[in-house]
């Protein structure tokens, strides 16, 4: 039986990619504001649209830096105004932009990508409370060099695992709701990662990571996996089968076990099918008529 690799903290999504590397900022965690129709909306993403252009072009790290503290400080002023959870911002094509299917969770990401083959994440999420019909904001500071082993236990937003997030599915475990997301993390000139983990909200804020992942007698907060950066990893959640699939990863050559510079799909697909209020591992899964 195939043995499910969780790595401590990646289908390809197509965004133009761009890095990002995290400061220190004086920004409040949450926000609180009304929902009214939409003020300088238009006006204001057209900025955000020539700040990430200008991201994205920059050859120079400390002016990245820069860049985004003007990005952060902007997009928290245009996430305040009135109706901006209904506002597309299509015109962002260098961010992740992805809402729930209830409505109720939108996530903004986006990276800096250093000249070192480096990667740092940013992120935005707005979740209405129906009871107060309001919005909380809350900003995602990367934190990816923590210690491997905090990413087995619930984080925050102020320590969050960045990734630019492609698929969010919601789920219903007991009497609560758990956001499930799909993401992928660039990390370095090495090595991708794809990664699967679960957002929900307490009364104290935003979390990261659920024990929802079983495989026998394993059970994972979130699943990480890591594979060369010459190759594609396809990682998605397939509606008609109601299952997030994934190429199988394995090393190119048996002596290389554990070294994910040399990991790449094997052919095999396996996946995670929700049932008993959890993400069961499913291993070998016929999807050829799929893909």
């Amino acid at each position: 039986m195939k043995i499910l690799r969780f790595i401590i903290p990646e289908p390809w999504i197509r965004i133009r990619w761009i890095v990002l590397i995290m400061l220190p900022v004086s920004l409040s965690d949450v926000y609180l504001y009304s929902i009214g129709n939409p003020d300088n909306l238009p006006e204001k993403e057209m900025i955000l649209k020539s700040h990430f252009e200008r991201l994205a072009q920059s050859r120079d790290d400390a002016e990245k830096v820069a860049i985004n503290k003007k990005i952060i400080d902007l997009f928290k002023e245009v996430l305040e105004e009135e109706n901006s959870f209904k506002y597309p911002f299509d015109s962002l094509v260098n961010i992740g932009n992805i809402t729930s299917g209830d409505k109720k969770v939108r996530i903004y990401t986006w990276n800096i990508a250093f000249t070192d083959g480096t990667h740092r994440y940013c992120g935005f999420v707005q979740h209405y409370l129906k009871s107060e019909k309001k919005y909380k904001i809350y900003f995602l500071s990367d934190e990816s060099d923590l210690d491997n082993s905090l990413n087995e236990i619930p984080v925050t937003g102020n320590n969050w695992y960045g990734a630019l997030y492609y698929q969010i599915i919601p789920v219903r475990s007991g009497k609560s709701i758990f956001y499930t997301v799909l993401g992928v993390d660039m990390n370095n000139i090495f090595t991708r990662k794809r990664i699967i983990d679960i957002i929900y909200f307490t009364d104290e804020g935003i979390r990261f990571g659920f024990p929802l992942f079983t495989d026998g007698n394993l059970v994972r907060h979130r699943v990480i996996f890591e594979y060369s950066a010459r190759l594609t990893m396809n990682l998605k959640y397939d509606k008609s089968s109601k299952m997030i699939v994934f190429d199988h990863l394995s090393p190119s050559n048996p002596e290389h076990t554990g070294q994910y510079a040399f990991y790449g799909p094997d052919a095999s697909v396996d996946g995670f099918k929700f049932r008993n209020n959890r993400w069961l591992y499913v291993a070998d899964i016929d999807y050829s008529d799929r893909k």
